[in-house]
């Protein structure tokens, strides 16, 4: 995985599983990129929406915000021109 702040121009190349989970990748972006730079307000990624999605619901929930923050920010962060993921 490679995280790039483009503010700052820093790199993070972060070795994970092949067949790692969003939340394994939350779990890692965490601990390795969002200790250093916050979290972010963008995310550009070549994964699909619904990975972005599972991915941000991992990394909102390991952080304390009440359900209705959490909600708020996942909207928020994912694509808002999609469709609701239904579950």
């Amino acid at each position: 995985m490679v995280v790039v702040d483009r503010f700052t121009k820093m790199a993070h190349f972060i070795g994970l599983e092949e067949n790692a989970t969003a939340k394994d990748v939350a779990n890692v972006f965490l601990r390795e990129v969002w200790k250093l730079h916050g979290l972010p307000t963008e995310i550009i990624s070549e994964m699909d929406a619904k990975f972005s999605r599972e991915f941000w619901e991992s990394c909102v929930s390991r952080l304390t915000l009440s359900e209705e923050c959490q909600q708020r920010t996942i909207l928020k962060l994912t694509d808002k021109r999609r469709e609701p993921t239904k579950y």
